[in-house]
């Protein structure tokens, strides 16, 4: 799961780094993490793949969540790398980037075969955010968060069926078998392809601003 915002400080980052990547070089096995960088974690939160042999890929939080406790939070402001691993190419998005679909279509669209989010205490229900995410884009999801009601430990298909899911209340680890290959099957039904039926041309009518009526549409 993410590491929490308000414990930030209890995690130096050299330290987290360090030994996620000690866990990851003795069991051979990829990791991935969040933690807050500067000092006393005040700095971006960033999200790691580590491997066997050291960083893989990183990536800074680009959304928070609305409201005053986030207004001072950092913000990273690139995309997230398409990482080429042994296991498929991954795109990694921290807490509230997976509830911004854009930030998950932008992924699939640069090659991402397998999302990986890190989460915490979500304030509203993951579980059906992640089985969104991989459905709308017929990709693989792992979901780690808190063991709480909103929580979601998972991982989904690209038609988005929960293949394994963590009890809500217990720390528990998951697994599953993931045919990277269904992920190249973008066709939901007949005639509506993921990929080649977007309309790239009509969507600057999200971000017009109708002038006489003074708002966005």
């Amino acid at each position: 799961p993410a590491t929490p915002g308000r414990l930030r400080a209890a995690y130096a980052h050299d330290e987290v780094l360090g030994g996620m990547a000690r866990l990851a070089a003795s069991s051979g096995v990829i990791v991935a993490f969040t933690v807050s960088e500067g000092e006393a974690g005040s700095g971006k939160r960033a999200m790691y793949l580590v491997g066997p042999r050291g960083v893989i890929g990183k990536h800074h939080q680009t959304h928070k969540p609305p409201g005053p406790r986030f207004e001072t939070m950092p913000l990273g402001g690139e995309p997230c790398p398409i990482v080429n691993t042994p296991l498929g190419k991954i795109g990694m998005m921290v807490a509230a980037e997976a509830f911004v679909p854009e930030v998950a279509r932008a992924l699939m669209l640069r090659g991402a075969e397998i999302l990986l989010v890190c989460a915490d205490d979500p304030p509203a229900p993951l579980p059906g955010i992640v089985r969104c995410r991989a459905d709308e884009n017929r990709v693989f999801v792992a979901c780690a968060a808190a063991p709480t009601a909103h929580g979601a430990s998972m991982i989904v298909d690209p038609a988005g069926r929960v293949l394994a899911q963590a009890v809500e209340g217990r720390e528990l680890s998951v697994s599953a078998t993931v045919n990277r290959a269904l992920s190249h099957l973008k066709t939901m039904a007949p005639v509506t392809d993921v990929v080649r039926n977007r309309q790239p041309e009509t969507y600057g009518a999200l971000t017009r601003t109708e002038a006489l009526a003074g708002r966005v549409i």
